[in-house]
């Protein structure tokens, strides 16, 4: 991970204890000051982004719930839908986009249920994220289910079954540039995850719950 200087002010003497303490573990400050630093300060990030307490209890701040409270929602969602919603509401950097989509994931709040190359489909842990919710003072109440997994395998039977249906008329065709129009339908087959076999989808063997 590449470094980098800083230049601010600390307290004169928080600093030198920091640095007194250094020196008693290591016998040395050059090239393991700026590294316990950093420590201290992924300690505070850790602190402040929404770490679980000794109770098991998820702390969060206002932007946090906020996005909960999107969140609670849904029953599933998309990596594209929730990234979409983080860029639109709480920041466009590609940092803070990452920082809020692990702090879901590591506190179990989503969990993956369908991957491929395109799309992620997360179940959202309506449990978890409510009891949160009310223990911050949020009323919840629970509306129509969204189930993205079962209208995404919908969506990709009924493609599954358009692109064999093209396929087999450039086969038989006279007039198309057959040829093209087969390599173009295999590479799409190949970018969706579709099997060889006519209307199955390979992505979903695994996957089925």
């Amino acid at each position: 991970m590449p470094k980098i200087h800083v230049n601010f002010k600390v307290d004169k003497e928080v600093y030198e204890e920091f640095k007194e303490l250094v020196f008693q573990i290591y016998g040395r400050l050059y090239g393991v000051l700026g590294d316990e630093a950093t420590k201290a300060l992924k300690l505070w990030i850790e602190k402040h982004r929404g770490a679980t307490d000794i109770e098991g209890e998820v702390k969060v701040n206002k932007r946090q719930i906020k996005l909960l409270r999107f969140l609670y929602e849904f029953d599933e969602i998309t990596n594209i839908d929730l990234e979409g919603w983080i860029r639109e509401n709480i920041g466009i950097d590609k940092r803070t986009i990452r920082n809020y989509m692990e702090f879901l994931i590591k506190n179990e709040l989503i969990t993956k249920r369908f991957e491929n190359k395109k799309i992620t489909i997360y179940r959202v842990n309506k449990e978890k994220i409510g009891a949160i919710l009310k223990r911050n003072g949020v009323d919840v109440q629970y509306n129509n289910s969204t189930n993205v997994y079962k209208d995404f395998e919908r969506m990709f039977r009924e493609l599954t079954s358009l692109l064999d249906a093209l396929e087999e008329e450039a086969k038989n065709s006279e007039i198309l540039p057959s040829k093209l129009v087969l390599a173009y339908i295999s590479k799409m087959k190949e970018s969706l995850g579709i099997s060889k076999k006519s209307c199955e989808v390979s992505v979903y063997a695994d996957i089925r719950v």
